[in-house]
C-alpha cells in the first residue's frame, strides 16, 4: 500500500524528470523506473506481514507513517532544487 501510494503520487514528477534528464533514452529510463517500482511493490508484502506480526497494527502503522514523514522532505527538496541540480551536474546524452 505504501509503495502504491508513493508511486501514484510521484509518477508525474518522475516521468517529467526522466524526460528532461534522459530525453534520448527516455524509453530505457522509464522501463528502469517501472522495474524498480515493481520490485519495491513486490517486496513490500514479503516483509510487511513480519512487521505487522512483530509490532502489531498500531505500532507498524506508526512506523510506516514516520518513515513517510522522514522521506517526504527528500522528494520535496529534489523537486524544489531540480533545476539547480541539473545545471550543476549536467548529463551528456550523446
Amino acid at each position: 500500500m505504501l509503495s502504491l501510494a508513493w508511486s501514484y503520487s510521484r509518477s508525474a514528477d518522475t516521468g517529467e524528470a526522466l524526460e528532461e534528464t534522459f530525453h534520448l533514452h527516455i524509453r530505457a529510463a522509464t522501463a528502469a523506473a517501472a522495474i524498480v517500482r515493481s520490485v519495491v511493490g513486490g517486496m513490500m508484502p514479503l516483509f510487511a506481514l513480519k512487521i505487522y506480526y512483530s509490532l502489531w497494527l498500531a505500532w507498524t502503522n506508526t512506523l510506516l507513517a514516520c518513515l513517510i514523514f522522514l522521506l517526504a522532505p527528500i522528494s520535496i527538496l529534489l523537486v524544489r532544487f531540480s533545476d539547480d541540480l541539473m545545471r550543476r551536474f549536467p548529463v551528456d546524452n550523446s
